[in-house]
Formats: structure tokens, sequence, C-alpha cells
């Protein structure tokens, strides 16, 4: 029984390895199929289907009330928006200083290793140079 179940343990871990849908889902969706609570606030409410049919005069209170409802619904949902997309602009912001910074701090470190990729060379070079004055001496 062991044995069995550490096979199935075995290939279900080999099969995990390479499965695509596996794969996936953990890169396209963070593995999860269901939606947090946040990603629903950018779809809007649906009408109900008699604002679309009947006059706004011709609506019963129970219309009106719906109909209120509704338009409290999408104000509400448009402060959440609001305040949604401020909060995701913030994090941009972070995100693009965090970068900007990195690229600076890059671009330093680049600067100094070609400084000294020169001197290395000219070092070299000098070297080189003072090789080929023996030499010459040496024949002369």
């Amino acid at each position: 029984a062991d044995t069995a179940a550490a096979r199935e343990a075995e290939r279900l871990a080999a099969e995990s390895k390479d499965n695509p849908r596996l794969r996936g889902l953990q890169q396209m969706m963070d593995g999860r199929l269901e939606t947090k609570d946040g990603e629903n606030i950018w779809i809007d409410p649906v009408a109900p289907p008699f604002m679309a049919l009947v006059p706004a005069a011709d609506w019963s209170e129970d219309d009106k009330r719906i109909a209120s409802e509704l338009a409290k619904a999408k104000k509400d949902l448009l402060e959440v928006r609001d305040k949604r997309r401020k909060a995701l602009d913030a994090e941009l912001r972070k995100l693009q200083e965090t970068i900007k910074a990195g690229c600076d701090s890059f671009d330093t470190r680049l600067q100094e290793l070609f400084q000294a990729k020169m001197a290395t060379e000219q070092a070299v070079t000098c070297e080189e140079l003072r090789i080929l004055k023996l030499s010459k001496a040496l024949q002369d």
C-alpha cells in the first residue's frame, strides 16, 4: 500500500512538472480560477429591461425603487473605481520610481566599469609600448 501511494505521488509530481494547463493557470491567473472581490469593480451593473422598454413616467413605485438602487449602485461603483484607480496610479508611480532608481544605479555602475576598462586598456597599451621600446633598444 505504501509503495502504491509513493508511486502515485511520484507520478503526480512528474505529471505536474510539465502540465501546460497547470503551468498556464499558475502563470496567467496566479494559480486560482475564481476572481478576487476587487476585480468585479470594472463591470457595470446591468440595467433591468424595463428601463429601456418603458418610459420613466410610466414606471411603477417598484420600478422607481429599482432604478434608484441601480443609480446608487453605479455611484458607489464609480467611487470604488476612483479609489482603486488612485491606488493603482500611486503604485504605478512607485514602481516607475523604483525602475528609474534601478536604471540610474545600472548606468552609474556601467560608467564605473567603462572607466575601469579604459584605465586597464591604457595601462596595457603603455606596457606594450614600453616592451616595444625595450625590444627596439636591444636590437640597436
